[in-house]
């Protein structure tokens, strides 16, 4: 038997599940940890394959063909910050007019393969910080399937059955001190007030699919 090789890949944590779904069809097993850090504190992706030497150059060639490049990520990077930046000047304007303000937080597009993609990303602390009041809307059903050896435009289109579910109507500053007396906000504050909301995303989910399951 050849010698056994570990081979370390950090990539960026947009395309860590790509590369491990990659790794795992051409046979190989894989380790992705993950970390902040780098370029512009970014979240990077640690991945760690385990194979013989022999393999060496197959591993290689998969993790070349999912990984982006370094410049391409940075001015994709650069673009969305300005497009946040645009996407927050215009809540202000809409929140000072009295309107109903509808935000989709980006980055949950839940992988069942990866447990650690169901959680909420920290955007949504200051989403809630910066309105007096929000309303979770928990949507169930699925009508874009994720590829997961493919692009998120290579998404595959579903036929399903969406149900959306709007809970009470809560006062931020209330929701805040609610979070703060029960959790104490510990080593991350932000962290505390997504994972709260994500706890009752998930029990609002639960909750509307046996009804949506059963056909209620």
């Amino acid at each position: 038997m050849d010698d056994m090789k570990l081979l370390v890949s950090i990539v960026h944590s947009d395309d860590a599940d790509q590369l491990t779904a990659a790794l795992r069809q051409g046979g190989f097993s894989s380790t992705k940890i993950s970390t902040t850090g780098g370029f512009l504190r970014e979240g990077n992706a640690t991945i760690l394959v385990g194979t013989e030497a022999a393999n060496i150059s197959r591993v290689l060639e998969i993790i070349k063909r999912n990984y982006k490049d370094p410049n391409k990520l940075y001015h994709e990077m650069m673009r969305g910050m300005s497009i946040n930046r645009a996407a927050v000047k215009t809540i202000a304007i809409v929140k000072r007019s009295g309107k109903l303000v509808l935000v989709f937080p980006a980055g949950t597009r839940y992988r069942p393969w990866d447990p650690s993609t169901k959680r909420g990303v920290r955007e949504i602390a200051s989403y809630i910080k910066g309105f007096d009041n929000f309303c979770l809307v928990a949507v169930n059903g699925n009508i874009l399937r994720i590829n997961p050896t493919g692009e998120m435009e290579e998404d595959l289109l579903n036929a399903d059955k969406v149900v959306y579910t709007a809970g009470k109507v809560q006062r931020s500053e209330h929701f805040l001190e609610l979070i703060k007396e029960d959790h104490h906000f510990r080593d991350d504050k932000k962290q505390e007030m997504v994972d709260e909301v994500m706890a009752e995303l998930e029990a609002m989910h639960a909750e509307a699919e046996k009804k949506r399951l059963s056909g209620a």
